[in-house]
């Protein structure tokens, strides 16, 4: 299930049907930081420790272990989501914004209320259109704040919502970050074209377009 947000904190509900059919949505590009991935034990070409070949009993006895052992079949937005989500204020000036980007080292902010209500969204292109950075430095002077230059309308979705319909969405619509939420609609993650990506390279369940 998917839904849009607005700058005056509305929603609805939306099948992904309908929300296809809603084109003035704005996309937002943004990168993810990398993750750490992590391997089982696994042997190499079926040999032992001590390069010794294993019997078929050994064998079997393995395979039996590794259907244990097998990762999740990844289905649902909550299983590849980032969390904690970093976030920004929609009174924070945009040169303030800017330094706070670069010390989190990301490409994309949900802008929150102090209620944690979905705002908007911002993204560094957003600030680079309103900024004019030489080297490390801001030059230029604005008293402009993110409310003045974020996204206002925001897709989202539920922590359920299936990743195959999520990447369409993102695709066709051209958005590169989509934010989650529980039942209470409150933020708890967000999924990054890079997070889904990673899916696919680390949990081959996956099967998106299956």
């Amino acid at each position: 299930m998917f839904f849009i947000h607005t700058l005056e904190g509305l929603y609805r509900d939306l099948t992904l049907e309908a929300l296809m059919h809603k084109k003035e949505v704005g996309g937002v590009y943004s990168n993810s930081p990398s993750r750490k991935i992590i391997f089982g034990d696994s042997d190499i070409e079926g040999k032992t420790s001590k390069q010794r070949p294993l019997t078929y009993a050994e064998k079997s006895y393995r395979e039996a272990l590794n259907i244990k052992n097998e990762l999740e079949p990844i289905f649902h937005a909550y299983q590849i989501m980032s969390t904690p989500v970093k976030t920004i204020l929609p009174d924070m000036k945009i040169t303030d914004a800017w330094n706070h980007f670069k010390h989190e080292n990301v490409r994309h902010m949900p802008v929150v209320s102090g209620e944690k209500n979905i705002e908007g969204i911002l993204s560094d292109i957003d600030l680079l259109k309103r900024l004019i950075i030489t080297g490390e430095r801001i030059t230029n002077q604005t008293d402009e704040i993110v409310s003045d230059v974020m996204v206002r309308e925001v897709v989202t979705a539920s922590r359920v919502t299936d990743i195959r319909r999520i990447a369409m969405v993102m695709f066709t619509m051209h958005i590169g970050t989509m934010p989650i939420l529980d039942d209470d609609k409150h933020l708890v993650g967000i999924i990054t074209r890079s997070d889904i990506l990673h899916a696919l390279i680390t949990y081959p369940p996956l099967k998106l377009w299956g």
